[in-house]
């Protein structure tokens, strides 16, 4: 610019004021003969230097009062731009005038349009994330004004064209036109003559890959070559920080050296490859593919910046192709929010953001050689934004206090509120917001963020009011308080409802205003404002699903399947939705549909459950229901068989499904053959296994579960007994209809003595399962008619008898009014036998807990022998029962979800009880040392002292015949001993434990079902002989096997309520016992582990595992019986409590002290009730 129109420039900025009009300051320009687009054009340019190129430009005087007017003249539904812009004054005035000149000039008018774009742009870009509904409008506006322009006008300047394309395309993303911004880019495409694809390219990418892998390319088409003009000097660029991996490259390495060479692009197709990268963005799922897929537009413009030299040829003589600062800005911003999710690049992504954020306050390169004229090609953010992602950045890597900083230098509240609560310092948020309004900084958002982080609405009416009521931000919040906190949904709805008045372009408030219409079954009112919301946003697929619900609920089910149907095409994995689609499509009868959303369902979640969509399929295809398009439904007869079949095969426990199989089966047209027919009645059994699967309730004690299990075993007798007539059409009729069955096998077809012998095994089987049934009944008091199930076994009259009523399935069962009530079923101990639910090895999810267990437990049970000896024992050899049963009673315990499994180190530390010893300054002796020692020191008689004695304590190494691991107690030690059983004893009678005395000797049987292997290298328990006709019997490891002996077979009284029996029902039992175990290792310290010892019980938590092999059950109030759960702890091991109160109680003079709690008790016993002479002797 020229000396004197610069002078010329400097003195119409002096002149503006507030006050100054947009006609007034045109008749100044006029004045001194400045171009209005040169001016306007002047001020965009400096407040783009200045707040996104960075770098040393010259410096404007003017009143800076403007500012302050531009801050509230830019506010846009109470949301009020960046407040920390520099030189917003001059911006306001070149927005003004732009929109003057772009209705006053005609000669001029596209370039001034294109200024006004530029300045919308802008406009936006201060407002931040909060689209603005006013700044849509005149984006509209301009938008009609610049094509209807391009249609009159052909003589465009180029460079405008591709301006006016590029941010067209930008701001039609931002709001949510996706469809014009792909308009707006392939004209962008065809104005610029180039084509962009996807390609392969061999390379490494690694410095140690030996083979080349493809790897994605951008393919660049278009009629000819760009031919960069040469320059003086290169262009100014910012620093690239290169990737210091040890294992990746910097770039790819290509196979074909050209190919990293990317054709020489211009400046324009630079731009236009980034907005084809922000674009793919837009229409591809955030996973990895897309974003190698952005990297590699990104880094075809980054090639064009950072060519690979060429080693041959003389540097004069390289490629210098055509690079912009604000284009390569953008590509190095965008690769570095692209390169923090990955491990090996979050460095560089880190490293690059601070370069980029240094060069902005640098001097060097000044503004002017920045490129300001090729900034609205790009999307180049602005110096807070680059260090606001750069703290974002920081605070994902867990560097709050570095992140911090830079959010309080930049008033980012949310994030500074959420970095001081993850430092523990909240209090510090809220006193950082109020010192900023306490300064004079009374915004709308320092009152909302003020009342985020106090939870106090009163704050939020405050920024309703200084916003003069049009802060959308304001009743947004004040709408998610009232339905998340007071649920007061229609107040939520006012609410809501104002802040979307005011800016209406909030897709996430849309959403939830619709999620708060249907909680206040506004049903109307939900599905407008999801309909807007999937109309700003077509890829919420939970929009789409949410607006289906709200119109089925309005009773339009054929829409609401249509819009379930747009939802899969943005959410295809979404198991919820393809459910919602098999519901309603069911309801509708489009069968087609629900089929495929059945098939869907499978493939995503592995198991279907819902019997009634696949009855409604069975019973259309049956009956021959005409579905949705008027087409009879048994044309689907083949793919609902299909379905069928798929579903049962990786969810083979519902018995309904397996049920309506059966039907379907059994409704063969035109006649059932003899395969189908078989089918038919294996499902059916394969249903009964299911309805008497095991279960927390046992189906007897369930009164629907016992009338769908009779009514199951009804269906398959008159399915097994109606044989001749459902397969009436076929041959084997003749035969299963006689009833000699007498003639030689010669005249009998082998098919039809096969579907004889099916159904004669299969009657026999259905005799065994009913009497099997009917002793479940009567084991829990269920008075039936069991009669009635053996009529439907016979060929005669009695057929046609129902099982009829089944009130008597309702009936309450008994429970024992006293909880040490046996129940009906009694064991002899000489052939007592824990039970074991053996058809537990039919149930898959208990065989899938099984193998877990196995594997955490490194256990060397082999399961799949246990299921082929189950196998065959099922199909007839009963003798494998007692090998079987042997087998399973090695099964190891499954642990509670809560308890660590694997090494010490896996332990969670709960609660310590006390404090420890302060250490002392001499070094304590270990138990095995205080047997050997001899106190040298004379003591003087003592109150509480004791008197020397020959030895109180003796291990098995001092003394003659007693055999390793024992020890012995003698004197005071051995009353010490007593005191800590009674004193154990006192304590659990306090706390409510009834005292049993139990046998040290117990049956082999119950020891193993207590989870102890008798035998094996892992067993503990010492075996007694007997002779070969008696049961084996054990020495007791623990008291619990003796309390276990004790509650085996017994049924207790839960409680006044079920809900009583599930909350706070137990059962409190205590014993003390001698207990033996053979597991104490030679390396473990005396007294740790000995083979005899006395305790009071031991601690496990069996869950249900003991309750299961023992029959110990809860007798519900309702009837209904569960296995209890056993809880077992150790209140005191005697040896261990003895050698930690030796070794942590000691004085220097070789006393013990007695801990306070015990003196009571042994002043009883008439033992010491302060301290333990222990003045050991050598034992020769």
């Amino acid at each position: 610019m020229p000396d004197q129109l610069t002078s010329d420039f400097h003195y119409v900025l002096s002149l503006i004021t507030e006050k100054t009009t947009d006609d007034g300051l045109l008749d100044i320009l006029l004045e001194r003969s400045i171009s209005a687009y040169s001016f306007i054009d002047h001020l965009i340019t400096y407040f783009i230097s200045v707040n996104f190129l960075g770098g040393d430009c010259e410096s404007l005087t003017y009143d800076k009062s403007i500012d302050d007017q531009a801050l509230l003249a830019l506010s846009c539904e109470g949301e009020r731009p960046f407040k920390y812009a520099k030189a917003l004054g001059l911006f306001w005035f070149s927005k003004r005038l732009a929109a003057r000149m772009s209705e006053v000039s005609r000669m001029m008018m596209f370039p001034y349009l294109v200024l006004l774009l530029k300045c919308i742009y802008l406009h936006q870009y201060l407002l931040g994330h909060e689209r603005s509904s006013q700044l849509d409008m005149e984006f509209v506006e301009v938008l009609e004004k610049c094509e209807e322009e391009l249609s009159v006008n052909a003589t465009v300047a180029r460079d405008d064209q591709t301006t006016y394309y590029l941010i067209a395309s930008y701001l039609s993303v931002f709001y949510y036109r996706y469809d014009a911004a792909e308009i707006m880019a392939n004209r962008c495409s065809e104005h610029l003559q180039i084509t962009l694809n996807f390609t392969g390219a061999l390379g490494k990418r690694t410095r140690f890959q030996q083979t080349d892998v493809a790897n994605l390319l951008i393919q660049i088409d278009r009629p000819h070559e760009f031919q960069s003009e040469p320059t003086l000097e290169p262009a100014a660029l910012p620093k690239l920080v290169l990737l210091e991996d040890d294992t990746l490259l910097n770039t790819v390495a290509f196979s074909n050296a050209e190919l990293s060479k990317s054709p020489s692009l211009s400046i324009q197709e630079q731009s236009y490859i980034l907005l084809l990268c922000e674009l793919h963005r837009l229409a591809h799922p955030k996973d990895d593919l897309t974003n190698e897929q952005r990297l590699a537009y990104i880094n075809t413009v980054l090639r064009q910046a950072y060519p690979e030299t060429d080693k041959d040829k003389p540097v004069d003589e390289q490629p210098s192709p055509a690079s912009s600062w604000p284009v390569t800005t953008e590509a190095l911003f965008r690769r570095s929010l692209l390169e923090h999710s990955s491990v090996r690049r979050t460095e560089r992504a880190l490293s690059q953001l601070e370069e980029l954020s240094n060069q902005m306050n640098a001097n060097e390169p000044v503004a002017a050689k920045r490129s300001p004229e090729h900034f609205f090609f790009t999307r180049m953010p602005s110096s807070w934004t680059i260090q606001i992602e750069q703290a974002r950045l920081l605070m994902q890597l867990g560097c709050y206090k570095s992140a911090l900083d830079v959010f309080l230098k930049w008033n980012q509240w949310s994030e500074v509120i959420e970095c001081y609560t993850q430092l523990g310092k909240r209090q510090l948020a809220e006193e950082a917001i109020r010192a900023q309004l306490d300064a004079g900084d009374e915004s709308p958002e320092l009152y909302c963020a003020l009342g985020d982080v106090t939870k106090n609405r009163e704050y939020y009416w405050k920024a309703w009011e200084v916003s003069g009521e049009r802060s959308a931000r304001a009743m947004r919040s004040l709408a998610v308080v009232c339905m998340y906190m007071d649920k007061d949904y229609p107040k939520a709805i006012e609410y809501f409802s104002k802040s979307l008045q005011i800016n209406n372009l909030q897709v996430s408030l849309w959403f939830t205003f619709g999620c708060c219409c249907l909680q206040a079954a506004e049903y109307a009112k939900a599905e407008t404002a999801f309909r807007r919301c999937v109309t700003l946003d077509p890829e919420n697929f939970e929009a789409w699903n949410n607006c289906a619900s709200a119109v089925m609920l309005r009773g339009r089910k054929d829409i609401a399947l249509k819009l379930l149907k747009e939802a899969c095409k943005h959410s295809y994995d979404n198991w919820r939705i393809w459910e919602n689609i098999s519901l309603i499509s069911a309801d509708l009868g489009s069968f087609t549909d629900t089929i495929q959303a059945c098939h869907r369902i499978v493939d995503l979640r592995e198991k279907y459950n819902d019997d009634q969509v696949m009855g409604v399929l069975s019973k259309a295809v049956l009956e021959d229901v005409p579905d949705a398009q008027d087409r009879p439904a048994s044309m689907l007869r083949s793919k609902v068989l299909e379905l069928f079949g798929r579903v049962t095969s990786v969810n083979p426990t519902n018995a309904e499904i397996w049920t309506h199989y059966a039907k379907l089966l059994l409704g063969e047209k035109p006649h059932l053959t003899v395969v189908t027919y078989q089918r038919a009645v294996q499902n059916l059994q394969h249903a009964h296994r299911c309805r008497v699967q095991p279960a927390d309730i046992p189906w007897e004690q369930q009164a629907d579960k016992r009338v769908a299990v009779v009514a199951g075993l009804q269906l398959l007798a008159e399915t097994l007994l109606n044989a001749d007539k459902l397969l009436s059409e076929s041959d084997t009729a003749n035969t299963i209809a006689s009833n000699g069955g007498d003639a030689p096998l010669e005249q009998i077809d082998i098919e039809q003595a096969g579907q004889k012998a099916f159904v004669r095994s299969t009657l026999s089987t259905l005799r065994v399962t009913v009497q099997s049934v009917m002793g479940h009944l009567k084991a829990n008091r269920i008075d039936m008619s069991a009669w009635r199930l053996f009529c439907l076994l016979n060929r005669s009259s009695t057929l046609k008898r129902s099982i009829g009523s089944f009130s008597f399935f309702h009936e309450k069962a008994p429970f024992w009014t006293s909880a040490f009530r046996p129940c009906h079923r009694h064991h002899s101990s000489s052939s007592f036998l824990p039970p074991f639910d053996i058809t537990l090895l039919d149930d898959p999810n208990f065989l899938a807990q099984t193998r877990a267990n196995l594997v955490a437990r490194e256990s060397t049970v082999d399961l799949d022998l246990i299921l082929n000896m189950y196998k065959d024992y099922q199909s007839g050899q009963v003798n494998l029962h007692a090998d079987l049963m042997k087998l399973i009673r090695q099964l190891p315990n499954s642990t509670h979800s809560s308890t660590p499994v694997g090494p010490p180190s896996n332990t969670r530390q709960i609660y310590i009880h006390g404090s420890r010893r302060i250490a002392a300054d001499w070094k304590m002796k270990d138990v095995a040392t205080l047997c050997s020692f001899a106190s040298s020191q004379h003591l003087t008689e003592h109150p509480d002292n004791v008197c020397p004695v020959d030895a109180h304590l003796r291990l098995a190494g001092n003394t003659a015949g007693a055999g390793p691991r024992t020890y012995y107690f003698g004197g005071p030690l051995a009353q010490l001993e007593l005191a800590l059983i009674q004193f154990t004893l006192d304590r659990l009678n306090q706390a409510g434990f009834a005292l049993v005395s139990v046998p040290d000797i117990l049956p082999e049987p119950i020891i193993e079902a207590c989870g102890f292997p008798t035998r094996g290298t892992r067993s503990q328990v010492y075996r007694l002989c007997g002779s070969n006709n008696e049961m084996t019997y054990c020495l007791s490891g623990t008291a619990e096997m003796g309390l276990a002996a004790f509650c085996a077979g017994r049924t207790f009284d839960c409680g006044a309520t079920d809900e009583d029996c599930a909350s706070s029902t137990a059962v409190g039992l205590c014993a003390v016992s001698r207990c033996f175990r053979q597991e104490a290792p030679h390396q473990e310290p005396p007294l740790y582990r000995v083979h005899q010892f006395t305790k009071i019980s031991s601690t496990s938590n069996c869950l249900d595992y003991q309750s299961k092999r023992l029959n110990i059950q809860w007798a519900m109030p309702s009837g209904e019986k569960r296995f209890a759960h056993t809880l077992n702890g150790t209140a005191c091991a005697v040896p261990r409590m003895m050698k930690a109160i030796l070794e942590t109680h000691q004085n220097e003079n070789g006393t013990i002290t007695i801990p306070e709690v015990l003196r009571p008790v042994l002043s009883k016993l008439g033992g010491p009730c302060a301290s333990i002479r222990l003045p050991m002797r050598q034992i020769q």
